[in-house]
């Protein structure tokens, strides 16, 4: 058995020391050598690129004095960060950037009337947070507070806009967009212009006495959701386009609370419930277009102050005519009768977590980085006892 197998080693090692074996040897090395390649390709990993962030503060140490400094040395991804302080500048930016100020009720951009104060073109997945901006130039050229184009799932949130002639926001051609959490007050124009972009969702903005409120312009698909407009000089809310929502909005003492009017772009299936209409002019102008001003029953349809009715909603027996083929059928007797008193975050029950988002914003103002429209539950611009009051008193109370 010994012999046999140490013949066999023996013609092994022979049959190594010929052609044959130097083949076998080669074919060895060569497939030990691509298995390493490929299990070294296989283990490296892309490098990822961290997001630079650069400071901006014109009186004090920064990188930039000047925003639009920043934004010229920023890579897409970058964030841009400005202390709090007044900034008179134009800025442009065609980049995907992150713009964040310190503190928007003292970080500001003013425009000096010259142009428009940031105008953002290009830059998908723009974001534009924490600023004052305001000074947007007179009636020539395209100006506004903001004008944001061609820039898709990009977000305008938590910023102040005054004094801007034309309009404070201007949104053109941005899908899948946002603007939210605004406060958008005393500018000669439109306050919020979303046109020719789809899919926009216009979301718990505070907007007060601008010569026009919320436009929406050849735009479909959009939300006005949670917002507060009054005081316009015309229209609170126009829509021109399809398939919008409009709910849980309170639009007050406006020439127009809302009007639907049609161009070659007919206003149709627009769905309108769950608001509060207080002392417009005119509460409602529909062209006679077919919209739902209602959500059924027993969700309801909205509040209107010059409407008498009894239930929340009512039954179906005290509608409110709107114009022709234009009917809200289940009005509501009481404002946010649709929810309950206190209900700060919506979630039908009264409960800590409503306590608490009113602790966060207590002795907040209209203008104050804590303001949350949604805690001011008696609408005078001022977060305090009496709002407490109500979230103690409906405490407890569910749907």
């Amino acid at each position: 058995m010994f012999l046999k197998a140490n013949i066999v080693i023996d013609i092994y090692c022979s049959v190594l020391k010929g052609e044959l074996g130097r083949k076998i040897v080669s074919g060895i090395m060569l497939s030990l050598l691509l298995t390493s390649i490929l299990t070294l390709a296989f283990n490296i990993q892309p490098a990822r690129s961290v997001p630079t962030t650069w400071t901006v503060d014109n009186n004090g140490p920064a990188d930039f004095s000047l925003i639009q400094d920043a934004v010229n040395a920023a890579s897409p991804g970058d964030i841009i960060q400005v202390k709090a302080g007044t900034y008179y500048e134009n800025v442009v930016i065609n980049k995907t950037v992150s713009l964040v100020g310190e503190n928007r009720a003292n970080t500001i951009i003013d425009g000096n009337k010259t142009d428009s104060t940031v105008f953002v073109t290009d830059a998908n997945n723009f974001t534009i947070s924490g600023f004052t901006i305001q000074g947007a130039g007179a009636f020539f050229g395209m100006p506004a507070g903001i004008y944001l184009k061609n820039s898709n799932n990009s977000v305008v949130h938590n910023n102040i806009f005054r004094n801007n002639t034309l309009a404070a926001v201007w949104v053109w051609y941005c899908d899948n967009s946002a603007v939210s959490g605004n406060v958008i007050i005393d500018n000669v124009g439109t306050a919020l212009d979303v046109s020719s972009s789809n899919n926009v969702t216009i979301e718990s903005n505070t907007i007060r006495n601008n010569e026009y409120g919320i436009s929406l312009f050849f735009a479909d698909n959009c939300t006005i959701i949670k917002n507060t407009v009054t005081g316009s000089e015309d229209f609170g809310i126009a829509i021109d386009g399809s398939g919008n929502v409009v709910v849980e909005n309170t639009i007050s003492y406006n020439d127009e609370g809302i009007n639907l009017y049609g161009s070659e772009l007919a206003t149709y299936d627009n769905e309108i419930y769950h608001n509060n209409f207080i002392g417009n002019d005119w509460q409602a102008l529909s062209g006679g277009l077919v919209s739902f001003w209602d959500d059924g029953y027993p969700s309801g349809g909205n509040y209107w102050s010059d409407h008498v009715c009894t239930g929340n909603p009512s039954d179906g027996s005290q509608p409110y005519v709107i114009g022709i083929d234009s009917v809200d059928h289940y009005p509501f007797q009481d404002r946010n009768g649709w929810y309950i008193p206190g209900d700060v975050n919506g979630d039908g029950i009264v409960d800590i977590l409503d306590l608490r988002i009113c602790a966060k914003a207590f002795g907040s103002k209209l203008v104050d980085i804590n303001w949350n429209p949604s805690v001011d539950l008696n609408q005078d611009e001022l977060i305090d006892i009496f709002d407490l009051r109500k979230i103690a008193k409906h405490y407890g109370e569910h749907l």
